[in-house]
């Protein structure tokens, strides 16, 4: 029996990539550390762990005051379903679940639960709660309201929100608003160009027949303004309409609808002979400002400008009035550098220019919408693609005439990954993840407000408290912009994910307090030789001084994540998640698995309750050899394999800084490898 667990121990060792530890190391590698493995240097443990009821958890250390870190939790769930749980923002379990599930269709979901009372999980919507968060409705969708809600609630403290009309009884009134008029009107206010008021009014109002418009004054002489109108069609589709432009309707239709297909399009109409609509592009103009376009309805230059305003330095900036001090309004601007790149501002929150910038690489205009050669849109982001120098966030057409957003390099079908809009059984509106379900295949996200009037993006009706997940965008100390993830670092009370520039201008998602030069673990979005998109983990790839994570397409057309260097064949290891026969969700490692050329490592339950990996074709029982982790008593994490520790049923395999050691707690001795 020693002779074979050596075995198995040698061969464990020899792998290049037992530690994955995200950290700062002595020589500046950043991995990812199974606990255990490194008592002199205390870096930051992803660690795995059993807590007491034999669950398995992800611990993050330092972050949960309780156990000294933050436990993201795999669980079983009594209906067998497999869930991650984020500690103490669920009353009942202690967990905030993040549940991927089987469908009665037998799709795999994200589960949000206790928003839906027919399914109870998903949707991309936001239901109201009781305690009036803010939700996202899609129009039509929701017979309860017959309404869609883009509503950021006002509070006690009143607070700035964005309402769409006959959703808020309470207080009255449907409002687009960032500013109280004397009259209640909620209004958006674009300053100096209403000599009257000192701005014009893009004006959210209720109509006679309970229709909700926004209005610009003095264009329309028989209301007294022109209407932007929300309301709803005859097909009971939402529209935005433009009055006089279109003779069947009396309107220029910029309408969400649903096509025979049941899927929900942006239409512009006439203007598109092929698909019937056509795109919202971002393009330069002769003075360098940043304008929206909107094709053929301007001659001189081929498109209509939906353009916000000029500023004094000839950029183009949506003003939100009342807000920065220095200019009477907040703005968020599209303005270019100068170095002729173009940012988005936040104002106040960088000292040296008065905004933050959510901005890409330099010498680039960025988040660009533009038209490619097929007359689709695509989002641009700079320097990525070798080809067009753009890596491209595509807006495009299915042949089912479902609206997509492309990743380039992904598919091979139609070289983009999908992330599509569609619409689902209750009609609800999906972001579709491809490949991954086959029926229908989506997850889901939401807007809402915290407590603190903080504007979160949700993952709905996982928290019984708060009933979301919390992705928040805050201010750093260093007057950064974050994205935080609450309740995980006791300084601040969140996690910061930070948006920074790296010294060769590269655009990377910061983790803090892991690298000792910037503060940050950066995660570097970047383009490899065979314009494929790329996760970047610095330090760890001597090629490019990045470890990549690669989303790519398996030749079955599912989605998976590729390690570098581990596959000859794409020279990537592909973690796969897959579906077994018995609708479980496995990761799968290429070439293993001769049914579906994958070794398939999946997460069960034993007789015990307790969370185990199991490897396919070594156990007779199950089908699987479990790999169980566990804690001893010296809160050391082990390794456990099944049948070989007469006390727990299983071998305690713990990894340690010299090797591996074998524990026989019968013999009362370790043997180290």
């Amino acid at each position: 029996m020693w002779t074979r667990i050596a075995l198995i121990a040698s061969t464990l060792l020899v792998s290049r990539f037992v530690q994955l530890k995200l950290a700062e190391h002595a020589d500046n590698s950043t991995i990812l550390f199974l606990p255990s493995l490194n008592s002199t240097e205390g870096f930051t443990q992803l660690k795995l762990a059993e807590r007491f009821d034999n669950s398995t958890i992800l611990l993050l250390p330092s972050l949960n005051s309780t156990e000294g870190f933050t436990q993201l939790k795999l669980a079983e769930r009594f209906d067998n379903s497999t869930i991650l749980l984020l500690p103490s923002l669920n009353s009942t379990e202690g967990f905030t679940q993040l549940k991927l599930a089987e469908r009665f269709d037998n799709s795999t979901i994200l589960l949000l639960p206790s928003l839906n009372s027919t399914e109870r999980f998903t949707q991309l919507k936001l239901a109201e709660c009781f305690d009036n968060s803010t939700i996202l409705l899609i129009p039509s969708l929701n017979s309860t309201e017959r309404f869609t809600q883009l509503k950021l609630a006002e509070r006690f403290d009143n607070s700035t929100i964005l309402l769409l009309p006959s959703l808020n009884s309470t207080e009255g009134f449907t409002q687009l608003k960032l500013a109280e008029r004397f009259d209640n009107s909620t209004i958006l206010l674009l300053p100096s160009l209403n000599s009257t008021e000192g701005f014009t009014q893009l004006k959210l109002a209720e109509r006679f027949d309970n229709s909700t418009i926004l209005v610009l004054p003095s264009f329309n002489s028989t209301e007294g303004f022109t209407q932007l109108k929300l309301a709803e069609h005859a097909d009971n589709s939402t529209i935005l309409l433009l009055p006089s432009l279109n003779s069947t309707e009396g309107f220029t239709q910029l309408k969400l609808a649903e096509r025979f297909d049941n899927s929900t399009i942006l239409l512009l109409p006439s203007l598109n002979s092929t698909e019937g609509f056509t795109q919202l592009k971002l393009a330069e103009r002769f003075d360098n400002s940043t304008i929206l376009l909107l094709p053929s309805q301007n001659s001189t230059e081929r498109f209509t400008q939906l353009k916000l305003a000029e500023h004094a330095d000839n950029s183009t900036i949506l003003l939100l009035p009342s807000l920065n001090s220095t200019e009477g309004f907040t703005q968020l601007k599209l303005a270019e550098r100068f170095d002729n790149s173009t940012i988005l501002l936040l104002p106040s929150l960088n000292s040296t220019e008065g905004f933050t910038q959510l901005k890409l690489a330099e010498r680039f205009t960025q988040l660009k919408l533009a038209e490619r050669f097929d007359n689709s849109t695509i989002l641009l982001l700079p320097s990525l693609n070798s080809t067009e120098g753009f890596t491209q966030l595509k807006l495009a057409e299915r042949f089912d005439n479902s609206t997509i957003l492309l990743l380039p390099s992904l598919n091979s079908t139609e070289r983009f990954t999908q992330l599509k809009l569609a619409e689902h059984a209750d009609n609800s509106t999906i972001l579709l993840l491809p490949s991954l379900n086959s029926t229908e295949g989506f997850t889901q996200l939401k807007l809402a407000e915290r407590f603190d009037n903080s504007t979160i993006l949700v993952l709905p009706s996982l928290n019984s408290t708060e009933r979301f997940t919390q992705l928040k965008l805050a201010e750093h100390a260093d007057n950064s912009t974050i994205l935080v993830l609450p309740s995980f670092n006791s300084t601040e009370g969140f996690t910061q994910l930070k948006l920074a520039e790296r010294f060769d201008n590269s655009t990377i998602l910061l983790l803090p307090s892991l690298n000792s030069t910037e503060g940050f673990t950066q995660l570097k979005l970047a383009e490899r030789f065979d314009n494929s998109t790329i996760l970047l983990l610095p330090s760890l790839n001597s090629t490019e001084r990045f470890t990549q994570l690669k989303l790519a397409e398996h030749a079955d057309n599912s989605t998976i994540l590729l390690l570098p260097s581990l596959n000859s064949t794409e020279g990537f290891t592909q973690l796969k998640l897959a579906e077994r026969f018995d609708n479980s969700t496995i990761l799968l490692l290429p070439s293993l698995n001769s049914t579906e050329g994958f070794t398939q490592l999946k997460l069960a339950e034993r007789f015990d309750n307790s969370t185990i990996l199991v490897l396919p074709s070594f156990n007779s029982t199950e089908g699987f050899t479990q790999l169980k982790l566990a804690e001893r008593f010296d809160n050391s994490t082990i390794l456990l394999l099944p049948s070989l520790n007469s006390t727990e049923g299983f071998t305690q395999l713990k990894l340690a800084e010299h090797g591996l050691i074998i524990i026989s707690e019968e013999r009362l001795r370790c043997h180290v490898l």
